[in-house]
């Protein structure tokens, strides 16, 4: 039980600060292929800052991650924008008998599909975990892609 509210007291203190931030932004969905596999979600609250999750399988066990995010400017190669961005977040892991917590610090960059409105992007995911068996350094990442949800 303690452990289950030291998670939520984490997830809320990283998502909540950036949720009240803005009160309108965009919505999409996704998946994304890499480690962890699972499905995404990203809150954009404005130009610069976005709050992301995920829910899926790492290692055989329930991965969860929340994270936000700051974007950087765009840069163009080739005619084609790239959106950089870095963040930070929490990760759980739970198995068997197992449970595992860190953090996480994502490295992406980002392009836009206009019509359809889908983000594809590349995500690295370098964390350490702090409540496993096997305490330090893991590292995540993936190709990915969202939806973006019109309202």
């Amino acid at each position: 039980m303690k452990k289950c509210m030291l998670i939520l007291l984490v997830c809320l203190a990283v998502v909540a600060p950036l949720a009240a931030a803005g009160n309108e932004g965009d919505i999409s969905v996704g998946v994304l292929l890499g480690q962890p596999l699972g499905l995404t979600g990203k809150y954009v609250i404005n130009d610069d800052l976005s709050v992301a999750a995920l829910v899926g399988v790492a290692g055989g066990a329930l991965a969860i991650h929340a994270d936000g995010h700051y974007g950087f400017d765009a840069f163009t190669i080739e005619d084609i924008d790239l959106y950089p961005y870095v963040g930070a977040g929490v990760q759980l892991g739970l198995a068997t008998g197992n449970f595992s917590m860190g953090l996480n610090v994502p490295v992406g960059i980002s392009y836009y599909i206009a019509d359809p409105a889908i983000e594809v992007y590349l995500e690295l995911v370098p964390g350490l975990n702090l409540v496993n068996p096997f305490f330090g350094f893991n590292f995540g990442g993936g190709i990915g892609a969202r939806y973006h949800l019109d309202f």
